[in-house]
C-alpha cells in the first residue's frame, strides 16, 4: 500500500483485515483524516472496540463511506491488506474494483460540482420558500407501492424506448411508472401518464413539458431535487415532492429551514439511476428499466418518440471521439457542439455498444445495484447496454412472472 501520493485531508486510507490494525493507527497518527477499515462482518464488534475509524464490512459499505465525504471529496485511495485479513482473493479484487468505480464518479461529480456549484446554490434559495410549502417526505410516498408489492417500471428516453413503450398498455394497473422527463411526451403519446415524472437539472427544461397536455401535468407527481430550476416548482403538477438529489453537504443547509430534512437520493447525479435507487430505498420487489439503454444504440441519443428524438451522435473514430448532433435548439445549446470521448460498453445482444463517460459511470451505478439488491433490478430495454447481475427480459414477462 503506498500512501505516499495522497492528499492527507482529502484522500482516503484503506486497510483490510484485524491483523492490520496498527496500520491504521499509523495512518492516523502520520496525519490522514480519512481512514478505513475493513473486516469480514463477523469481526466488526471486536474492530469497534478496538479503533474509532469508519468501519466497512462489505464492499456497499466501504462506497457508502467513500461517497458520503463531504468537500473536498477524495480523488486517490490507497488500498492493502493484510497477510491473515480474512477475505478471499476475489473478495479483496471486488473490494478494489468497487473502489476504483466509486472514485471514477467521485471525479465526474466534481466536474459537475465545479460546473453547477453557483448555480445549484442559487435554485436552492430560490425553491426554498416552494420547498418550505410542501414539507413532503419522499419515503411516506412509498409506502402504497411497498404495501401493494406493485413493481417500479423506471421509463428512461434512451433509443430501446421506440420499441418497447407499447409494453407498458398491457401491465399499466400493475405497476408504478415513474419516468425521465425526456420521455414524458413519449408517454402521452401512447395514452399513459406516469405516477412520477423525476427532474434534477439545475438547467430550465420547461421544453420537456410545453408540448403535454394539462391533464397529462396534472395528472403526474413531479419528484423535483432541491436545485431544479425554480420554474418547474411553478408547473400545475398533481403534487410535487422535493427532495435532495445533491452529493453530501452541498444544499444540505436546507434542513435547517424545515420541519424534517430532505430525503437524500444521491445516484450519480442522473434520473434514471436516481429513479432506480427510489426504488430500492422504498423496498419494492421488482424494478424493471425501459429506455436504458446508457448507449447511443444504432448512433441515436434519445428514442425518435422522445422530445429530443432526432438527435445523433457523429463519430470521429480516428480520434475516438464523438459529437452531438441535430436535436432540439435548447440540446445543442448545452452540448455546444463539443467532441467527447467515446467509450464501449457490453451490449445486451452480444459484443459492444458506444457509450460515453456519463453513460459509463451510470451503467456502472446500475451494475452495482443489480449486485447489492439480488433478483430486483430487470433489465427490460431489449438494446442497449448489459447490465450485469440484472434479469434481462422483456417487461412483460418481467411482470408477469
Amino acid at each position: 500500500m503506498d500512501s505516499q501520493d495522497l492528499n492527507k485531508k482529502r484522500d482516503v486510507v484503506i486497510v483490510c483485515g484485524l491483523d492490520v490494525l496498527k496500520e491504521c493507527k499509523d495512518a492516523v497518527n502520520d496525519g490522514n483524516e480519512r481512514v478505513v477499515l475493513v473486516v469480514p462482518g463477523p469481526y466488526r464488534e471486536y474492530a469497534e472496540k478496538h479503533c474509532d475509524i469508519p468501519i466497512a464490512t462489505t464492499p456497499y459499505e466501504l462506497v457508502e463511506i467513500l461517497a458520503g465525504y463531504p468537500s473536498p471529496a477524495p480523488m486517490k485511495a490507497a488500498f492493502g491488506a493484510g497477510e491473515h485479513c480474512g477475505f478471499k482473493e476475489s473478495q479483496l479484487e471486488e473490494i478494489n474494483a468497487s473502489i476504483k468505480k466509486t472514485l471514477e464518479r467521485i471525479a465526474a461529480n466534481k466536474g459537475t460540482n465545479g460546473a453547477f456549484a453557483d448555480l445549484w446554490q442559487h435554485n436552492a434559495k430560490e425553491n426554498l420558500g416552494q420547498i418550505q410549502a410542501l414539507q413532503k417526505n419522499l419515503m411516506d410516498e412509498g409506502i402504497q407501492w411497498h404495501t401493494d408489492k406493485k413493481p417500479m417500471v423506471v421509463v428512461g428516453a434512451g433509443p430501446s424506448l421506440d420499441s418497447t413503450i407499447d409494453q407498458l398498455k398491457e401491465i399499466r394497473d400493475k405497476v408504478c411508472i415513474a419516468a425521465v422527463s425526456h420521455a414524458m411526451n413519449a408517454l402521452e403519446t401512447i395514452g399513459i401518464t406516469p405516477d412520477y415524472c423525476m427532474v434534477l437539472d439545475a438547467q430550465d427544461v420547461q421544453w420537456h413539458f410545453n408540448s403535454l397536455s394539462a391533464g397529462t401535468i396534472r395528472g403526474t407527481t413531479a419528484l423535483l431535487g432541491a436545485t431544479t430550476h425554480p420554474s418547474l416548482y411553478h408547473l400545475p403538477f398533481k403534487d410535487i415532492i422535493p427532495f435532495n438529489g445533491n452529493q453530501v453537504g452541498v444544499v444540505d443547509w436546507i434542513d435547517e429551514y424545515l420541519d424534517e430534512p430532505l430525503h437524500p437520493l444521491v445516484a450519480g447525479g442522473n434520473v434514471l439511476t436516481s429513479l432506480v435507487k427510489l426504488g430500492t430505498d422504498w423496498k419494492l420487489p421488482k424494478i424493471c428499466l425501459i429506455g436504458a439503454d446508457c448507449a447511443f444504440t444504432a448512433g441515436k441519443v434519445y428514442a425518435d418518440i422522445t422530445i429530443d428524438g432526432g438527435t445523433r451522435i457523429t463519430l470521429n473514430e480516428e480520434r475516438n471521439q464523438f459529437q452531438y448532433s441535430k436535436g432540439s435548439k435548447e440540446l445543442q445549446k448545452l452540448h455546444q457542439q463539443k467532441q467527447h470521448a467515446l467509450k464501449t460498453i457490453p451490449a445486451i445482444n452480444g459484443g459492444t455498444v458506444p457509450s460515453c463517460q456519463q453513460f459509463y459511470i451510470y451503467h456502472a451505478y446500475l451494475e452495482y445495484i443489480a449486485k447489492q439488491h439480488p433478483g430486483s433490478l430487470y433489465q427490460c430495454s431489449e438494446s442497449g447496454a448489459y447490465i450485469n447481475l440484472a434479469t434481462h427480459c422483456s417487461l412483460t414477462e418481467a411482470i408477469n412472472s
